[in-house]
C-alpha cells in the first residue's frame, strides 16, 4: 500500500507540474523569435507602481528594485543570470511604470493540492522580487538571489490602466519576455472607519483566487497561476488606492496599525469600499509530525474563519505554513461570534480549534498541534462505475468529541488518496460538475482497496437570492433531497444580482433554502428538478424571529449558566443546518436567541456536566410568546449488549449511536460483546453495528433513552436464524448498480433491528441471529426505488428467500375528504400478524405510492404526514393490484400531565400505534402540563410518558373527530421498606411477599424481572424488604400462602417505611 501512496502523491506532482507551470522558451537575445503574451480581452489584475518591496518580512529576497531593472553584483566577475522584457500596450508602446514580479516556485508549489473547498488565496513565503519597468517599458530582474527548488517560477505583472499577465518563467536559464498588456478600467478602493470616514494611510492588500470547489478540476493555467498574483497599495490623503480592474474573482484586505477591514471577495470593479473595524491579534505555535520517510514535502495552510449567521467568513489565510511560531494576524472583532483556526494539508490530520475572543482581550493564543494519520483511497464513478475525472471528496467524522472534514480532487481515474484521519469511522460525501452530490456512511479507516461512490446525474438549479426585493450578494443555498441523505450546501460570495446555479442537485423532489450572515434559512421551496434541465427559484430572505427561554437543572430547578444555545434548522427530514455562533445563558439561566429562522426549528443547549438536549422551538418565538424552560439532566448511559458472535469476531465491529440529527458517536464492543455509550443526552438513538464478518451485514436498531437512565438492550448479530437471499440482478438491476438489501424483523418488539447491506456480484446476501421469526426483504436502489421485496418465516433457523422483480405492485391511492390526491403521506404498511411496521414508502404528486411485497391479506397502513398529521384507521387489501384510502386528519389530542394536581413540565411524550412509535411525534409537555398532537385521524393510539423522578407511563387512547382531551396522573418514585414480624413481635426472615399495585394490579415481582425497579420480595434476617423506585400509591401485601399481611403507602420523593404483622407462622 505505501508503494501505491508514493505513486499516487508522484502522480499529483506530475498533475500539478503539467496543469500549473509550464516551462518558458528560452529567448536569450533580441531579434530571435520572443514569447508574446495577451489577455484575450479579459480585464486582468493591475496594481500600481511600487508594489511588493524587498523587504524580507513581505516575502521578498532584500533586492533594492529600481526602474528598469534589479540586478545585484556577483563574486568573481561571474555575469548573473536575469530574466529581461519589456511590456507593451496594444499597439506596441512600452509602458512605463509597470510592476513586475518574478515569485520563485519552492517544492511545496510543485506539489500544492488544490483542493481546499472555498478556493485558494492568503499570503505566501516563495521567494519573489518586484521591479518597475523603465523607459520604453523595459525590465530586468536578476534571478542569482531567487533561489528556486524548481527552476520555475511566475511572471506577474501589472499597472494602473491596463490589465495584467501571469507567465511561467525559467529561472535556471532566464531569457526575454514580452509582455502585452490590455488597456483595462482602473479600480478604486476607498477604506473607510465605522462612522464612514476616508482613513489616509491605509494598506490595501489584493490576492487572486483559485477557483474551489470541484470546478477546481476544470480550472486553466491562468486560473490556477491567480494564487501568485498579490498586489497592495496605500490609499491617499481621500482613503482611494487606485488598482487595475479584474476579471477574476478576488480579495481585497485593508488594515492600519489597530484596525482591519472584514475581507471583500467577489469580481471588483469600479469602486469597491472596504471599512474598517477594531482588531485583535492571533499567534501561536504550529507542531508537525515526521513524515520524513514519505519523500513528500507538500503544503500546509493555516486559516482562520469566523461563522456569521449562515456564513463561514474567511478572515485570513497563511500557506506554506511549518513548524514553528505564527502570527500573529491581525483579525476583525465580532461580538458573541466564535472563530475556528484550521492547519489543513497532506499528510497530517486537520487541525481545528475554535475561540471565542472576549473584547477586553486584544491578543490571543492559540497553538496548533497535528498528528499524522491514515489514508483512505476512494474513488468517484458514475452509476455504470465509469471514472469522474473532475470531481472531489469530502470525509466527515467526529473524534474527541469535535467534527472534523478532509478534502481532496479526483485523478483522471477518478481516485482519491484522502490523507490523514484518525483512526474513526468517518461519513464520505461525493461531488462533481453534471452528478447529484451524495453522502455514504460509516465506513472504516481501514477499509480494504478503496471507497466507491457512484454518484447518479444531477439536475440544474438557477435562481436568486433577495432580501426585502433586494439582491443578497454573499449567501448560502442548501438544497435536500426530500427523505434522502443526498444534497448539497453551497456558498456564494460577491454575488452583486444575487444569482447563483447549482450543477450537483439531486434530479428529484428537492427542498431548497438559502441564508446570509444577516437572515436566518427561508422556509424550504420544493422544486421538481429534472436530470440536466434547469429548475428556476427565487429564495426570499426574511428577519428572523426572538426567542427567550431559562436553562435549569432538571432536579433541582436551579438555573444553569453558561450553558450554550445553538439555533439548528431542519429541511426536510434529512437536512440540518447550524445557523450562527451560540449564545449563552447568564446567570440567571436566562437566554434570548435573535434571527431565529423558519420552518423546522429546534435549539441544542448544553453544558459540560449535563447531557446535551436538543429541543423544537414550536411556537415559542415572538414577543408575546411563553419562555421556553429547558431542563438539563446529569447524562445518561446506554449499554448495548450483542450476542452471537466469539470475542475474536467482535475485534472488527463498531458501533455508532446517533439522536436527532446531533453528532454520531463510535465505540467498539469488548471481549464480551458490550459496548458503552456515556455521556449521552434523552432521546431516540439510531444505532448501527458495523464490520461483522462474513457478508458485512450492518445491524440497526432505534433504541429510546430517558434523561438520568441507564438504558440496556441486546441486540443479536450471530447465531440462529440465518438468513439467505438471491436476486438475479443480471436479469432486473441496471448493469453495475449497487443494490441494497433491507430485512425488516416482524417482529411485537418495539426495538426489533433492521439490518441491511448490498448484494454481491451474484446477487447474494445472507445474516446470522435475526431476533424474529417472521421477515420483510426488500431490495432497492441507490435513490430509495424499490425493485422487488417479499416475507418469509424461519424454519429450524433457516431462511432462504428468492427477489424477482414485480409486474404490478399494489398501488396505492391516497384521497383527502373530496378525492384529491394527498402527495407527500408517508405509507407504513404494518404486518398483520405482529403488528409490526416496514420502511414507509411516499405518495407522488398523484398521491400514488407502490406498495411491493405485501402478505395477501388485509393490511393495516400507517400513513404520516411530515410532523403533523397521522392516520391509523386504514388498511389495504394486498391481494389485489390497487387500493385507494382516504386521508382525514380531522382529530386532535391533548393530555394535560399533573402529580396531585400540580402540572408536570418537561414530560417526554411519544405517539405510538401499537408497537410502531410514529416518526417525528415526539412532543414534551410545557409549563403548564400540557402536551398536544393535532391533525390526527380519529384511531387507536397509545401514548408513552417518561420524566426523569416519575413512573413511566403507557396509556391506549382513542381519539375522535371531535378531538380528545384527558388528564394524565403522573406518579413519582418512592422507595418502601417493610418489616415482617411474627405475633410474638420477632422478625420473620426468608419469608417471600407478593406485593400488588393497587393502581394498575400489577405485581411487583413483574416489574422486578423486567429491570423497572430494584429489590427482592424476600425478607432478610431482620424481617425487613426494601423496594426502590416503586411509584407512589397504595400496594396490598400477601404472604407466601396468598394471606393478606396488610396494606401501605409509598410517597414520591421519599422512602416510607411499614411494619406488617403475620397471624401464622
Amino acid at each position: 500500500m505505501l508503494g501505491r501512496i508514493i505513486g499516487a502523491l508522484v502522480a499529483v506532482v506530475a498533475v500539478c507540474v503539467l496543469g500549473v507551470m509550464v516551462l518558458a522558451r528560452r529567448d536569450d537575445e533580441p531579434g530571435t523569435a520572443r514569447r508574446t503574451v495577451r489577455n484575450g480581452g479579459k480585464e486582468l489584475p493591475v496594481a500600481p507602481g511600487g508594489l511588493d518591496s524587498s523587504d524580507p518580512s513581505e516575502g521578498g529576497v532584500g533586492l533594492d528594485a529600481e526602474p528598469g531593472s534589479s540586478r545585484v553584483e556577483m563574486p568573481g566577475g561571474k555575469t548573473p543570470r536575469s530574466l529581461r522584457g519589456i511590456v507593451e500596450s496594444a499597439d506596441g508602446a512600452g509602458i512605463e511604470g509597470a510592476a513586475v514580479t518574478v515569485t520563485a516556485l519552492t517544492r511545496r508549489d510543485i506539489e500544492w493540492e488544490p483542493a481546499w473547498a472555498r478556493g485558494e488565496w492568503g499570503e505566501l513565503d516563495s521567494p519573489r522580487v518586484t521591479t518597475k519597468t523603465g523607459g520604453e517599458g523595459r525590465f530586468e530582474v536578476s534571478l542569482d538571489g531567487l533561489e528556486s527548488e524548481s527552476g520555475r517560477g511566475v511572471l506577474f505583472v501589472r499597472c494602473v490602466g491596463y490589465g495584467s499577465a501571469l507567465e511561467d518563467v525559467s529561472l535556471d536559464e532566464g531569457g526575454f519576455v514580452e509582455v502585452v498588456l490590455e488597456p483595462a478600467e482602473r479600480l478604486e478602493v476607498l477604506v473607510v472607519d465605522e462612522e464612514g470616514v476616508a482613513v489616509p494611510g491605509a494598506t490595501v492588500v489584493r490576492y487572486g483566487v483559485v477557483p474551489g470547489g470541484p470546478s477546481a478540476a476544470r480550472a486553466s493555467e491562468e486560473e490556477l497561476r491567480a494564487r501568485y498574483a498579490r498586489d497592495e497599495g496605500v490609499t491617499d490623503p481621500s482613503g482611494v488606492v487606485e488598482m487595475g480592474a479584474y476579471g477574476g474573482e478576488v480579495v481585497l484586505v485593508a488594515s492600519t496599525e489597530d484596525r482591519v477591514s472584514l475581507p471583500w471577495r467577489g469580481v471588483a470593479k469600479g469602486r469597491v469600499v472596504l471599512p474598517l473595524l477594531d482588531a485583535f491579534e492571533l499567534s501561536g505555535v504550529v507542531r508537525l509530525p515526521d513524515w520524513s520517510d514519505l519523500d513528500y514535502e507538500g503544503e500546509r495552510r493555516l486559516r482562520v474563519s469566523a461563522k456569521t449567521g449562515g456564513l463561514d467568513r474567511e478572515l485570513a489565510v497563511v500557506r506554506h505554513v511549518e513548524a514553528g511560531p505564527y502570527g500573529p494576524l491581525r483579525l476583525p472583532r465580532f461580538e458573541s461570534t466564535d472563530y475556528t483556526v484550521h492547519l489543513e494539508g497532506s499528510p497530517i490530520i486537520p487541525v481545528r480549534e475554535t475561540f471565542r475572543p472576549r473584547p477586553d482581550v486584544d491578543q490571543i493564543q492559540v497553538d496548533l498541534n497535528a498528528e499524522r494519520g491514515a489514508n483512505v483511497w476512494c474513488r468517484l464513478v458514475d452509476m455504470d462505475d465509469n471514472p469522474i475525472q473532475e470531481g472531489e471528496a469530502t470525509l466527515l467524522w467526529v473524534w474527541e468529541g469535535k467534527r472534523n472534514q478532509l478534502t481532496r480532487h479526483t485523478s483522471e481515474d477518478g481516485f482519491l488518496n484522502m490523507w490523514s484521519l484518525p483512526p474513526v469511522r468517518f461519513d464520505v460525501i461525493g461531488r462533481a460538475p453534471g452528478y447529484a452530490t451524495t453522502r455514504y456512511p460509516s465506513f472504516a479507516v481501514d477499509v480494504d482497496g478503496y471507497v466507491p461512490l457512484h454518484l447518479p446525474r444531477a439536475g440544474v438549479i438557477r435562481g436568486r437570492c433577495l432580501a426585502d426585493g433586494e439582491p443578497v450578494r454573499d449567501f448560502t443555498v442548501m438544497v435536500y433531497q426530500k427523505d434522502l441523505v443526498v444534497g448539497d450546501t453551497v456558498q456564494f460570495e460577491g454575488r452583486d444580482d444575487g444569482s447563483f446555479e447549482m450543477d450537483a442537485t439531486p434530479a428529484a423532489k428537492v427542498l431548497v433554502s438559502a441564508s446570509s450572515a444577516d437572515y436566518p434559512p427561508c422556509e424550504p421551496v420544493e422544486l421538481d428538478v429534472g436530470e440536466g434541465q434547469p429548475a428556476s427559484v427565487v429564495l426570499e430572505l426574511h428577519p428572523g424571529r426572538s426567542l427567550v427561554g431559562k436553562v435549569v437543572d432538571l432536579g433541582s430547578g436551579r438555573p444553569i449558566e453558561q450553558a450554550a444555545v445553538q439555533q439548528v434548522i431542519w429541511i426536510g427530514t434529512t437536512g440540518s443546518v447550524r445557523w450562527g455562533s451560540p449564545v449563552y445563558t447568564d446567570d440567571s439561566g436566562k437566554f434570548r436567541v435573535d434571527d431565529l429562522g423558519s420552518g423546522d426549528v429546534r435549539i441544542e443547549v448544553s453544558r459540560e456536566g449535563y447531557a446535551t438536549r436538543l429541543v423544537s422551538v414550536g411556537g415559542k418565538v415572538g414577543g408575546d410568546a411563553t419562555p421556553l424552560r429547558v431542563e438539563l439532566s446529569p447524562p445518561s448511559k446506554l449499554i448495548l449488549r450483542l450476542t452471537g458472535r466469539s470475542a475474536a469476531e467482535y475485534a472488527g465491529v463498531e458501533v455508532t449511536a446517533s439522536a436527532g440529527g446531533g453528532s454520531s458517536l463510535a465505540a467498539t464492543p469488548d471481549s464480551n460483546g458490550v459496548v458503552t455509550f456515556s455521556g449521552i443526552g434523552p432521546g431516540v438513538y439510531k444505532v448501527a453495528v458495523c464490520g461483522i464478518p462474513l457478508g458485512r451485514p450492518t445491524y440497526l436498531c432505534y433504541l429510546l433513552v430517558h434523561a438520568r437512565e441507564v438504558r440496556e438492550a441486546t441486540l443479536p448479530v450471530g447465531g440462529a436464524n440465518h438468513l439467505t437471499v438471491s436476486f438475479d440482478r443480471q436479469r432486473f438491476a441496471p448493469e453495475e448498480s449497487t443494490i441494497y438489501v433491507h430485512v425488516y424483523c416482524l417482529s411485537a418488539e418495539e426495538d426489533a433491528p433492521l439490518i441491511w447491506g448490498t448484494f454481491d456480484e451474484a446477487g447474494s446476501f445472507e445474516a446470522w441471529g435475526v431476533p424474529s421469526e417472521r421477515v420483510f426483504v426488500r431490495a432497492s436502489l441507490l435513490d430509495g426505488s424499490v425493485i422487488a421485496a417479499t416475507s418469509g418465516r424461519f424454519e429450524r433457523g433457516e431462511l432462504h428467500l428468492e427477489l424477482a422483480a414485480e409486474d404490478h405492485p399494489l398501488v396505492l391511492r391516497v384521497v383527502d375528504d373530496g378525492n384529491d390526491p394527498v402527495p407527500g403521506i408517508h405509507v407504513y404498511p404494518i404486518d398483520p400478524q405482529t403488528r409490526a411496521g416496514t420502511r414507509s414508502v411516499r405518495t407522488d404528486e398523484d398521491g400514488e405510492a407502490e406498495l411491493h411485497g405485501l402478505p395477501k391479506a388485509d393490511v393495516p397502513l400507517l400513513l404520516v404526514q411530515g410532523q403533523r398529521a397521522a392516520s391509523v384507521e386504514t388498511s389495504v387489501d394486498g391481494r389485489l393490484d390497487e387500493g385507494e384510502v382516504v386521508f382525514r386528519p380531522v382529530g386532535s389530542l391533548a393530555l394535560t400531565l399533573v402529580n396531585h394536581g400540580t402540572p408536570v413540565p418537561g414530560v417526554e411524550a411519544d405517539l405510538y400505534f401499537g408497537p410502531v412509535r410514529i416518526p417525528a411525534f415526539y412532543r414534551e409537555s410545557d409549563e403548564k402540563g400540557v402536551v398536544a398532537w393535532e391533525h390526527l385521524a380519529p384511531g387507536e393510539f397509545e401514548v408513552n410518558l417518561a420524566r426523569p423522578g416519575f413512573w413511566e407511563e403507557r396509556r391506549a387512547l382513542t381519539v375522535g373527530a371531535a378531538g380528545t382531551r384527558a388528564t394524565v396522573e403522573l406518579r413519582r418514585f418512592g422507595d418502601l421498606r417493610l418489616t415482617i414480624r411474627n405475633a410474638d413481635g420477632l422478625a420473620v426472615s426468608g419469608l417471600a411477599i407478593d406485593l400488588v399495585d393497587e393502581a394498575s394490579g400489577t405485581h411487583v415481582s413483574d416489574w422486578i424481572e423486567a429491570g423497572r425497579v430494584r429489590g427482592s420480595l424476600v425478607t432478610d434476617s431482620r424481617g425487613e424488604v426494601r423496594v426502590e423506585g416503586l411509584p407512589e400509591g397504595s400496594y396490598g401485601v400477601r404472604g407466601e400462602q396468598g394471606d393478606l399481611l396488610g396494606s401501605v403507602e409509598c410517597e414520591g420523593g421519599v422512602e416510607r417505611s411499614a411494619i406488617l404483622l403475620r397471624s401464622r407462622d
